[in-house]
């Protein structure tokens, strides 16, 4: 179980690692497919993405910074990631949070919905254009005791998203309230 934190290591770099995590559902939950989707637009979608617009794009304070969307058998999370010049921690921290409010609101058009869908459902088809590809996520599929017609589901299940879904599973399957900020750095005075 997640718990909420706020640790720093001090560690001699002129660089800062962070980690913000938030509790979110494991695969199989049915609000899966939603937060899915919301993550892409949030931080999973690379370039677009709201964390890579304000944070690297608009302000130059790291290469690069993604949210992904983490299930373990019992739990899930959601966890975004960075690295930012010492000086830039502080700020960047405030945007990550700023933006996470945008989230929790998740005002986004339903045709931006619609092509973040199609772009993750052509992802996952990548991820099984090969043999190895196929036996790593049938073998992810056994683990997390998801069923047999798995592949149709989790295309039935993301088609059936859409705005409405998606702040509904926000509200109801993401623990704002304990998210974990972990970063490893110089602090500066």
């Amino acid at each position: 179980q997640i718990k909420k934190t706020s640790y720093h290591h001090e560690f001699a770099s002129t660089q800062s690692h962070l980690a913000v995590i938030i509790p979110s559902v494991v695969r199989n939950n049915p609000d899966y497919h939603n937060l899915l989707v919301a993550n892409y637009i949030f931080g999973g979608g690379g370039f677009g993405s709201w964390l890579m617009k304000e944070i690297r794009e608009k302000r130059g304070l790291s290469y690069s910074v993604y949210s992904y969307l983490g299930s373990y058998k019992n739990h899930g999370y959601m966890r975004i990631s960075l690295q930012t010049k010492n000086d830039n921690l502080k700020l960047t921290k405030k945007i990550i949070f700023n933006q996470i409010e945008r989230l929790k609101k998740f005002d986004v058009e339903e045709s931006e919905i619609e092509l973040v869908k199609k772009s993750i459902l052509r992802n996952f088809e990548m991820r099984t254009d090969t043999n190895r590809k196929l036996l790593n996520l049938l073998s992810a599929v056994n683990y997390r005791n998801l069923p047999l017609n798995y592949f149709q589901d989790y295309k039935n299940k993301l088609m059936s998203v859409n705005k409405e879904s998606i702040k509904k599973a926000l509200d109801s399957s993401i623990d704002f309230k304990k998210i974990s900020v972990i970063s490893v750095g110089k602090s500066v005075e």
